[in-house]
């Protein structure tokens, strides 16, 4: 089938394939009905030009033959299939969201585990020692400023 133009972009021809080249950004492009419609990745590194192909899943020279861009949209349902790299920056992102979950509710753990051993300690100590406040509950003040915070964690933090 062929190549087609779309946001004013150029068209490359090879046999009866067409190839739109486009600058970065979002693209809108209707496919006829029941045709394909494929993504190719590339990039250019400053000396070569590379291209992401389906079949490997790697990057390769661009012109490598046989290489095979990913299907976007299936000519069979309709349907659109997304692109590896989104799909694998989305999952990325995830994992990093997950991590970072994972992480704060440990170091909340061991806060808490120890405000068990500190805070009783620290109430014992209620009183004023130069900037420093120290009220009942254990909760530290310097200079006014909340500095240590002790169950049932009702300090307003700045």
């Amino acid at each position: 089938h062929a190549g087609a133009y779309v946001n004013g972009a150029t068209r490359n021809q090879s046999g009866t394939n067409g190839v739109t080249v486009l600058q970065p950004g979002v693209v809108s492009y209707i496919s006829p009905e029941g045709e394909p419609v494929y993504l190719c990745d590339e990039f250019n590194d400053g000396t070569n030009t590379w291209v992401l192909d389906a079949r490997t899943d790697t990057w390769v020279a661009a012109g490598t033959a046989g290489a095979e861009c990913y299907l976007a949209i299936s000519a069979s349902t309709g349907d659109p299939i997304f692109d590896p790299i989104w799909d694998t920056y989305d999952t990325v992102i995830e994992a990093i969201i997950a991590l970072l979950t994972e992480l704060d509710e440990i170091i909340l753990g061991v806060e808490r585990e120890v405000d068990k051993v500190i805070c009783p300690a620290l109430a014992l100590l209620t009183g004023t020692y130069g900037p420093v406040f120290i009220n009942a509950q254990g909760d530290i003040y310097i200079d006014g400023a909340p500095f240590w915070d002790c169950p049932p964690y009702d300090v307003i933090w700045p």
